[in-house]
């Protein structure tokens, strides 16, 4: 039994590719939860241009100068960290949403769409009852 399951784990197929991106802040505790899913080592002197800031739309610092994803920059103090991930499944990118605003989903657009209608019905799970579908029962 222990043996299949070691081969299971060691010949594992990643069948969607991610980028990502991650707050330098929580770094540390991404790879230690989701460090079964990296593909590389994060590099920490790597900084992603593309997207906005979680939960403000700006620009993170360095965009506009940036050429895109693992750019070599280094990171600042609040700063973003390039990494990059495989699941076994397509479903399993949503335990990405465990690290919220912390983690944006670079690559692929499939995954970004699904992540981001995902949390839609999060928020609208746990809206007030004054969030209400046309139908008038409350969102799902």
């Amino acid at each position: 039994m222990g043996e299949v399951l070691r081969r299971g784990v060691e010949e594992r197929v990643n069948t969607v590719a991610v980028t990502a991106r991650v707050r330098r802040d929580r770094l540390d505790m991404f790879v230690r939860l989701k460090g079964v899913f990296l593909t590389e080592e994060p590099d920490t002197g790597r900084r992603s241009g593309r997207g906005r800031e979680p939960g403000t739309g700006r620009e993170p610092e360095g965009a506009r100068e940036s050429a895109g994803v693992g750019e070599s920059e280094g990171v600042g103090e609040g700063g973003w960290v390039v990494v990059r991930l495989g699941f076994g499944a397509f479903e399993a990118v949503h335990t990405l949403l465990s690290f919220g605003a912390a983690v944006e989903v670079v690559s692929p657009q499939e995954v970004r769409d699904e992540l981001a209608r995902v949390a839609a019905g999060i928020s609208l799970f746990h809206a007030s009852d004054d969030v209400r579908r046309e139908d008038g029962r409350r969102a799902p």
